[in-house]
Order: structure tokens, then C-alpha cells, then sequence
């Protein structure tokens, strides 16, 4: 089953590049794209980041691209 990551649609509905949204949130564009392909879980400052950059909650935006497992 595919699952929509909730990062790519996040970063294509404000049209950013990664390159772009990485600077924005203040972490480095390879970040944006492992955490986009599921490469890499992001921290919880990340994803606390990403969440209060775009204004969603921070399990709208990690809950499809990773689970913090045990930290939540």
C-alpha cells in the first residue's frame, strides 16, 4: 500500500523546493529529501520545526513520513 507523505505534500502545496524548505526550517536539504523518501526519521525538534513552519500539529506532519516510535 502506498502512503502519502505528508512532508512532499506539505512542501509541494506551498510550492518550496527542498532546497528552499530546508533553509527555511534551518536544516540541510539532504534531511528534507531522506526524510521525504523515508531514509531518515526526523527529531522531534525537526518535526516540531516543520510543523510550526507549515502551522499543522506535529503528528499531521510526521504521522506518514515516520514514527517517532517510543518518543511519542
Amino acid at each position: 500500500m502506498e502512503q502519502l507523505n505528508r512532508l512532499v505534500e506539505l512542501r509541494t502545496k506551498h510550492h518550496l523546493s527542498k532546497r528552499k524548505l530546508a533553509e527555511a526550517v534551518g536544516v540541510s536539504h539532504t534531511t528534507v529529501m531522506r526524510a521525504e523518501n523515508a531514509q531518515r526519521k526526523l527529531s522531534i525538534p525537526q518535526a516540531v520545526a516543520f510543523s510550526n513552519y507549515f502551522g499543522v500539529s506535529v503528528f499531521f506532519t510526521v504521522r506518514q513520513v515516520v514514527w517517532l516510535g517510543s518518543c511519542l
